[in-house]
């Protein structure tokens, strides 16, 4: 007869062999992929090129950062880029577009009214002199109260392009304005009504990739044609947007187009792990500090386990300590969750021996400075062979939790959590 203690061990075993299994077998989606369909966003975010938010910096939500000097002002969207008609503001290396293109923004031109020349509110445009196939796509205000879009292909060697009187842009309010090209026709909105469209030539719009995006100004031949005002939440797209989704931008209003945008920071590694280590099996965040389980992990022995620490900063993640428990023993499994309060983390190693086979505790690691020391390894009064205990664990402040996740206070497998 198998004993119970020995069955709850070998429950334990498949229980981890069938997660681990599953981790190598499920396939997640990429950190961009779940970005496209972020909750809280007025439209998919596929085909995002570049958004410049404007919060006190050129830096860019998503694409290339905006060199120049601009200055800022009370945007509609938090904080907006104010253009003098002296600055440039250029995003090299910005990736080009084949089929199709959005470039929306909220402005606010001078409200003293049209200036008798071109105002340019974004464009990528190069000279043909330097390059007869790298004209590309135009987006500006005109000395009549006009808004203009122009494209240029290599086959044509001339734009093609819509305008439309928008007088209202000059009230001194801000308005939405976009346009989009899809290698059919090209169409203007304007506070998320199209107010013109027009037949567009087909081609890729291969700009140069020495050929730098623009807002407020244009390169090239001529002059120029610098814009005078803010711009607001600029973004250009590698797809036409439709009128739904223009008009979620503009309905948003000061919300913005997106609640919150995740941006990948970077992918945490460890040069300590190998092969089957399972590192992130679990994961904890708080504030600068990140935690990372690897409970298969073999520095003491087979599945002893481990848990290794991050600190960001305004440079990126730097690894701080692995930690190890003062009682290392083959299988214990140690990390196989995480959490972290403060300078304090608790971690899980559910199939510790401390009182019994698969017994489980936790351990407690508490930071001074820049070192890590364990504080203190939790078990609790009552625990038993085959309980589990930290399966599961939480802190906050001074209190942590553990999940002893088959004891059998209620009958078989019942389960309890100890404060």
């Amino acid at each position: 007869m198998i004993s119970t203690r020995s069955a709850r061990r070998s429950r334990w075993t498949l229980l981890a062999a069938a997660t681990a299994a599953l981790s190598a077998a499920v396939a997640f989606p990429s950190p961009d992929a779940a970005a496209q369909v972020t909750p809280g966003c007025a439209v998919d975010l596929t085909g995002l090129l570049g958004w410049w938010r404007g919060e006190d910096s050129g830096a860019a939500q998503v694409g290339p950062d905006l060199a120049g000097s601009p200055g800022f002002d009370s945007g509609l969207v938090g904080q907006a880029l104010v253009l003098d008609q002296d600055t440039d503001l250029t995003a090299a290396a910005l990736a080009s577009v084949s089929d199709a293109l959005t470039i929306e923004m909220w402005v606010r031109p001078d409200p003293l009214g049209p200036f008798p020349s071109i105002q340019t509110l974004a464009s990528r445009w190069d000279a043909p002199s330097q390059d007869d196939a790298a004209r590309s796509y135009f987006l500006y205000l005109d000395g009549s109260a006009n808004l203009a879009f122009e494209t240029d292909d290599v086959s044509l060697r001339r734009s093609q392009g819509v305008a439309a009187a928008v007088p209202q842009l000059f009230d001194g309010a801000f308005h939405h304005v976009a346009a989009t090209w899809d290698a059919t026709t090209i169409s203007l909105y304007v506070d998320g009504v199209v107010v013109a469209s027009a037949p567009s030539q087909g081609g890729p719009l291969n700009a140069a990739s020495s050929t730098p995006f623009r807002l407020g100004s244009k390169s090239g031949i001529g002059p120029p044609f610098r814009y005078g005002g803010l711009i607001d939440e600029p973004s250009v797209w590698n797809r036409a947007l439709t009128a739904a989704e223009i008009g979620d931008i503009q309905n948003r209003s000061s919300a913005g187009k997106c609640d919150f945008v995740p941006v990948e920071q970077a992918k945490l590694t460890s040069p300590t792990t190998a092969a089957n280590d399972r590192y992130g099996t679990s994961v904890a965040v708080n504030g600068s500090t990140v935690v990372v389980g690897a409970p298969f992990a073999g520095l003491f022995g087979q599945f002893t386990g481990t848990a290794i620490v991050y600190t960001g900063s305004g440079s990126g993640w730097t690894e701080q300590a692995q930690l190890v428990a003062d009682d290392p023993q083959v299988g214990d499994r140690t990390g196989w969750t995480v959490d972290v309060s403060g300078d304090t983390i608790v971690t899980g190693s559910y199939a510790n021996d401390a009182a019994g086979p698969d017994s489980g505790a936790a351990y407690v690691f508490f930071r001074t400075g820049t070192s890590w020391a364990q504080q203190a390894k939790l078990v609790p009064a009552d625990a038993a062979g085959g309980d589990g205990t930290g399966y599961s664990v939480a802190i906050d402040g001074d209190t942590v939790v553990i999940a002893s996740v088959a004891d059998d206070d209620a009958g078989q497998d019942s389960g309890s959590a100890h404060v």
